[in-house]
């Protein structure tokens, strides 16, 4: 049985605090599975990189949070805290707008008239209605989405074994 919205708001509430007392933020957040079986799956971020220490502190801090207030009642769960990653998933409105500018991949609901259903492009930017792509694929002229035409958006870093991966960095300001 998944879990209640309620039971989610409060885990992503105290995440927020305990990860805004080390100077990270709160990228994301999944509880999987049920039972003895469930996975707590935090995602942090801060600018500079998130570190093992990072993740260490804060899973340490919010573990005895959790405990000490039952958010998760049953048999247990597994905690595991970590950055997003490079090729991160983009989720919220402010999630694109921080990494507007950035390649994306995204997966459209429905394919274009050309067929295509997945997109790799320029993520141009992000609003209230929804965000305009610059596609790679030749012949697909920019695009403008609403929010519930695709799904599955991530930011795509190229590979270029000249100059090796490159980090997407947020916006100035973000």
């Amino acid at each position: 049985m998944p879990e209640s919205e309620s039971t989610i708001d409060r885990l992503r509430e105290l995440a927020d605090h305990v990860a805004g007392q080390f100077g990270l933020e709160l990228w994301d957040l999944e509880l999987a599975g049920s039972g003895r079986g469930r996975t707590l799956r935090v995602y942090l971020d801060k600018s500079a990189g998130v570190t093992l220490e990072d993740c260490e502190r804060f899973s340490r801090q919010f573990s005895a949070l959790l405990d000490a207030e039952n958010v998760i009642p049953g048999a247990g769960y597994l905690l595991e805290a970590s950055s997003p990653g490079w090729e991160r998933v983009l989720k919220r409105p402010d999630h694109f707008q921080r990494f507007a500018g950035q390649r994306v991949r995204l997966t459209l609901h429905h394919a274009l008239p050309g067929g295509q259903r997945n997109l790799t492009g320029r993520l141009e930017s992000a609003d209230a209605a929804g965000i305009e792509l610059a596609p790679e694929a030749p012949g697909i002229e920019p695009l403008r989405l609403a929010w519930a035409q695709f799904h599955g958006a991530r930011l795509a870093p190229r590979d270029d074994p000249g100059s090796g991966l490159k980090r997407p960095r947020p916006k100035a300001g973000a």
